[in-house]
């Protein structure tokens, strides 16, 4: 279970060799038979509809996947588990989602360009892995 973050979708939209990054990301996902979890409402799912009119070829991918139970789980708000206050104070706001998101899915794997957030989870027992981890 992989939890993308933003990252991802503005990858998708930048220069080609984003573009390549993120379709590696894709490929590996699939290639290993890994499910993407998705919090419906996001800062993900917001930038990714955003992007589907700016670059529909290469988030058409993604939203794809994202319907394709087998390669995905949508999770509404009403499934999310509350963070621990301590956690609540620690994690920035803007990133807050992603990590009830992994309370909520315990053994999910967050991959993220952000090393702050990568220290603070890892730290509070979350498993998380720079996007460069994940494509070595």
């Amino acid at each position: 279970m992989i939890v993308p973050d933003e990252w991802l979708v503005e990858r998708l939209a930048g220069s080609p060799d984003d573009q390549r990054v993120a379709f590696r990301f894709l490929d590996l996902i699939e290639q290993r038979g890994e499910v993407l979890i998705v919090r419906k409402a996001s800062r993900f799912t917001t930038k990714l509809q955003a992007g589907l009119k700016k670059v529909p070829s290469g988030s058409k991918r993604l939203w794809m996947m994202l319907w394709d139970e087998r390669k995905a789980m949508l999770v509404d708000d009403e499934e999310i588990v509350p963070l621990p206050a301590p956690l609540v104070a620690e994690v920035p706001g803007d990133d807050r989602y992603l990590a009830e998101l992994m309370h909520t899915k315990p053994g999910a794997v967050l991959v993220t360009t952000d090393q702050n957030l990568i220290d603070i989870l890892r730290r509070n027992g979350f498993e998380v892995q720079h996007l460069d981890e994940f494509l070595a």
